[in-house]
């Protein structure tokens, strides 16, 4: 069985995890603070804060937070354009509403926020976390 968790390295990583939890209704799971050399070792590096939320159907989002601040570059707009950026998906019940949430938790739109629907019952749009994160949203009609 292969289950997948998605890391973010942030250079805030606590408040980009409040950000998740007051938008997207994320429930902390667990946070911990790596030194062991074996890390280092690895390629992660040390120290390193991770903090670790769960979404309510069981999905781990964590944030990975370095000693040193993480350099930035992940491009920007169209993200399709730069390799190894970042986006991942959630989907969501209410686009709008999680859209205003975001915004108002210093989150953005990425482009100009269009709505897009792909096809009947399912609509797209796209936003970016405070950090700069690309963020693809779907929503499915029940």
């Amino acid at each position: 069985m292969t289950i997948l968790e998605t890391a973010i390295v942030a250079a805030r990583p606590q408040a980009l995890a409040d950000y998740y939890r007051t938008v997207f209704a994320l429930e902390p799971e667990w946070s911990i603070e790596l030194t062991d050399e074996a890390f280092a070792a690895s390629g992660l590096g040390v120290p390193c804060q991770v903090i670790c939320l769960r979404t309510p159907s069981g999905q781990r989002l964590k944030f990975l937070g370095p000693a040193r601040r993480p350099r930035t570059g992940h491009g920007g707009p169209p993200v399709i354009e730069h390799a190894g950026a970042p986006l991942f998906t959630l989907v969501v019940d209410a686009l709008e509403e999680v859209v205003r949430a975001s915004r108002a938790a210093g989150g953005g739109v990425l482009g100009d926020g269009t709505v897009i629907d792909v096809k009947p019952g399912v609509r797209v749009t796209f936003l970016t976390d405070p950090e700069g994160n690309a963020v693809e949203l779907i929503e499915r009609a029940s």
